[in-house]
């Protein structure tokens, strides 16, 4: 029972610690990163999990992408949400779809999922805190992702066709920096 208890202690410290940076926001430290590298490693780490799951991941580098000015880590949590959620659209096996393209002065990254998609309903509530489809879900994943990509400057957006899968896209500037804190 103690394990237990310890283990809900660990989840919930872990819930507040992203409640506090969600609302306070980051201290990024930026620098000029090439995307193709950062989702490169992201891939590797969710390899394993997705094989498990029978889902192929399919990352279609683009070699001339220009590189952007990002804190890596923090960054990498930001699609690092959007990828376990495209895991978990997906019980039964599909494909994760990851790509990047130059376009307009501006990186845009796609993670597109063949899970279950969201319902209509749902599509406007997602990036609200608290607010999850999963059973077990914090609601903190994607509001976090959010605040992560516009604290680099960017925006996200998300299309879903419910049965069909998921795209999420996050469009970062190439030149400009971010509009959050930064140092370094």
């Amino acid at each position: 029972k103690l394990e237990l208890l310890l283990n809900e202690v660990r989840r919930l410290d872990g819930m507040v610690n992203d409640f506090l940076k969600l609302a306070r926001g980051y201290d990024l430290s930026l620098q000029k990163v090439q995307l193709n590298d950062v989702l490169q490693e992201l891939v590797d780490l969710t390899e394993p999990r997705a094989a498990k799951s029978g889902v192929q991941i399919r990352f279609f580098k683009k070699p001339d992408l220009p590189k952007l000015s990002l804190d890596r880590e923090v960054f990498k949590q930001a699609v690092l949400n959007l990828m376990i959620n495209a895991l978990d659209a997906m019980p039964k096996g599909g494909e994760l779809i990851i790509s990047a393209e130059s376009k307009d002065g501006r990186v845009v990254l796609t993670v597109t999922d063949t899970g279950e998609g969201i319902a209509a309903e749902k599509i406007d509530k997602i990036f609200n805190p608290y607010f999850s489809t999963k059973k077990g879900g914090t609601g903190l994943g994607l509001p976090t992702s959010r605040r992560i990509v516009e604290e680099h400057g960017g925006t996200i957006a998300v299309v879903s066709d419910e049965g069909q899968g998921t795209a999420f896209t996050v469009a970062l500037p190439v030149d400009a920096g971010a509009k959050g804190n930064t140092h370094g």
